[in-house]
Formats: C-alpha cells, sequence, structure tokens
C-alpha cells in the first residue's frame, strides 16, 4: 500500500517545478511535513493489548492560505484549507499501518507576523493494512473493514525561521472508525505530539476586509425536520446489515455570523435493538420484548462554512425502555445546503466512544 502513494508524492515534487510559473496556482500554498510519535489511546477495556508501545509516523499537508476571497473566508479569520496525507505503524502487527486523508481547515487563534497558533478540524478516510479477520487476525476489535472514516485535530504553533520557512509543533487527535457499519467497530484514538518544518510559496498577505454588512445577521428562530436513514451490523460472525432511521424536530438560533444553537427532539428506530434483545438472557422470555424505539432531547450547536456546515448536538434519552446504551448520545454530522431551506446530512451518532450507527439524510428548514 506504501509504495504507489510515495510514488505519487515523488512525483508531485518532482512535477511542482513545472507549475511554478502558475502564479495563481502557487499563491499563498503551504507545504508541510510533519514527524509523528505518540501512544494508541485505550479507551475501552479489552484494548489494552493494542495501546502498548510507542506509535510512529508522519504527515504531508497541502494548504492553502485564505485572502478573503468568500464571505466565509472574511469571517473565520482567513484560515488555511487543504489537504492533510497522514500516516501511522503501529508498535503491534495486530494492528499494522494506517494511511489518512483528510480535508482540513486550519483556524488562527493567533496571527502576529513571526508566529501563529492554529487549531484544525478535518475530516476524511482512513486505509488500514490489518483489519479485523476472524481467522487470521480476530484481536484486531478496532475496525472490521479496511477503509473507516477519519477524523482529525490538531493545535499548532509555528515560528517563521527564514524568509518562507517555518518550524513548527503541536498536540494532535487521529480516530478511525466505522461507525458500526462493519463489525468489530470498537475505533482507534491516536494521540500524537508532531514537529515538523512547512514552506509557504508566492505568499499574499493582501487580505480582503469583511464589510458591515457580512457582519451583521438575522437572529431569527427557524424550525427544521430531519430524517437519517443507514444501516448497521451487530455481531462480527454474519455481518447482517439492520435497518436504522431517525428522525429530528429542532429549533435553530443564531448566535453570530457563522454559529447557530439548536434545541429539538430525536425519534430513533434502530433494527439491531431487536436482536440484541434476542440475545438478552437478562430479559423474561414469558414476556414481550420491550419497545426497540428511543427519543431523546438534545442540544448543540452548528458552524456554517460556506454552502457547508458542522453540526454538534448531545442529548438523553426521555424514553428508552430497553437500557442498551448509555443515557447521554451524541450526534456529529456534516451538512450541505443546497438551498436556504433543502439540506443533506451526513455523519453518525455514537454514546462516548462507542459508536452506535452512521446517517445519512436530508433535511429542510422553515
Amino acid at each position: 500500500m506504501k509504495r504507489p502513494i510515495i510514488f505519487l508524492f515523488l512525483l508531485g515534487w518532482i512535477c511542482l517545478p513545472v507549475f511554478a510559473q502558475e502564479n495563481s496556482f502557487l499563491e499563498n500554498l503551504e507545504i508541510g511535513v510533519d514527524y509523528k510519535q505518540g501512544m494508541v489511546v485505550k479507551h475501552d477495556k479489552y484494548m489494552g493489548h493494542l495501546s502498548k508501545g510507542i506509535t510512529r509516523g508522519f504527515e504531508i499537508d497541502i494548504l492553502r492560505r485564505t485572502t478573503g476571497k468568500t464571505e466565509w473566508q472574511r469571517l473565520a479569520n482567513y484560515p488555511d484549507v487543504g489537504l492533510s496525507i497522514v500516516f501511522f505503524n503501529y508498535p503491534t502487527d495486530i494492528l499494522g499501518e494506517s494511511w489518512g486523508i483528510n480535508y482540513v481547515t486550519d483556524y488562527y487563534l493567533i496571527r502576529k507576523k513571526r508566529f501563529q497558533s492554529t487549531f484544525r478540524l478535518g475530516l476524511g478516510l482512513g486505509f488500514h493494512t490489518n483489519p479485523y479477520h476472524k481467522e487470521t487476525n480476530n484481536k484486531n476489535i478496532t475496525y472490521g473493514s479496511p477503509v473507516t472514516f477519519s477524523i482529525q485535530s490538531k493545535l499548532n504553533l509555528k515560528y517563521n525561521i527564514y524568509k518562507n520557512i517555518s518550524l513548527h509543533g503541536g498536540l494532535a487527535f487521529q480516530h478511525f472508525s466505522m461507525a458500526d457499519i462493519k463489525r468489530p467497530n470498537k475505533g482507534l484514538n491516536v494521540f500524537t505530539t508532531d514537529v515538523g518544518l512547512t514552506m509557504l510559496l508566492n505568499k499574499n498577505d493582501q487580505f480582503i476586509q469583511a464589510t458591515e454588512e457580512e457582519k451583521n445577521y438575522s437572529r431569527k428562530v427557524r424550525y427544521n425536520i430531519l430524517f437519517n436513514a443507514f444501516f448497521a451490523s451487530y455481531r462480527s460472525a454474519d455481518q447482517k446489515k439492520y435497518p436504522v432511521y431517525s428522525l429530528s424536530l429542532f429549533a435553530q438560533k443564531p448566535v453570530g455570523r457563522l454559529f447557530d444553537l439548536t434545541m429539538g427532539i430525536d425519534f430513533f428506530n434502530n433494527y439491531v435493538l431487536k436482536d440484541v434483545m434476542k440475545d438478552d438472557s437478562s430479559l423474561d422470555p414469558a414476556l414481550p420484548l420491550p419497545d426497540h424505539k428511543k427519543i431523546g432531547f438534545a442540544m448543540g450547536t452548528e458552524y456554517h462554512m460556506n454552502k457547508m456546515a458542522i453540526a454538534f448536538s448531545i442529548g438523553y434519552y426521555v424514553y428508552k425502555p430497553y437500557d442498551f446504551y448509555s443515557d447521554l448520545y451524541q450526534r456529529y454530522a456534516l451538512k450541505y445546503y443546497f438551498s436556504d431551506k433543502v439540506f443533506i446530512n451526513g455523519g453518525f451518532k455514537t454514546h462516548g466512544a462507542d459508536a452506535e450507527n452512521a446517517e445519512l439524510g436530508i433535511g429542510y428548514r422553515f
């Protein structure tokens, strides 16, 4: 798996001078390389055999510094956007190696002439050499597929040491998971310390300023309806898929030009729980099975990026006849607005570090 990707990187560096004459392409293009060292986090009692030893890797960033060409860039303090390619070599052959390719946004916390601090959010895909296999690798309970979702965050400090070259370091968090689409799915969390160099090409500090009209926003409450549907797995042995549905009704209150607060009710129908109850020896077989459906009350926030938005909410079950997951749940989603009213939604629902299911749906904002 490594050789084709390394070849692509070498080809890219060889071809970079060819594009050097295209000023628009290289303007504010930032290339960074990091060395990573850290550990796999034991977030589950059954993962002790996977969290021993030091995890090492590297990261290559291809970013562009924004200058305010869109309204979101101006209001978000001109973040850096681009791709991050990360590699991990784990201390155990059970996990093997992982690659992650993420679309990332670096938000500036401090922006001085020679010193900057940024916070990164990234989302993409992970690729793994040694996923679970019931015969050859049944101790890898982190993910049951060679391809997973990838979530990345990083707090970074950067200091300019010479012209367009900067030294940087920080703390990074990487998460790989299948959101229970395929089992096993304990997920994998990696914390690392990073250090590296960054080179900025064709620097342009001509920022377009936000207008007063752009800074103003409507404080009107909007009402939303969202329907999600997907599937989930229960047993690693048969990988049978079960339908999962949810319906959400929530109010949306702007508290800034880019931020909204949300509050509403969620209705959940996860058919995995029907088979879970059939296997539960603590239930009286003479009595009918409890209702597998759940209702929750949730509050959250939504952050807008042009036509896209990142949504997070935390909820509490007010109706849960069968006690399988914890009472608190979290939902993470990425939205795309086709218009002011119609949007699509993709994300996943968890209970702490325990993912329940992925979500894909469509919504309407009144």
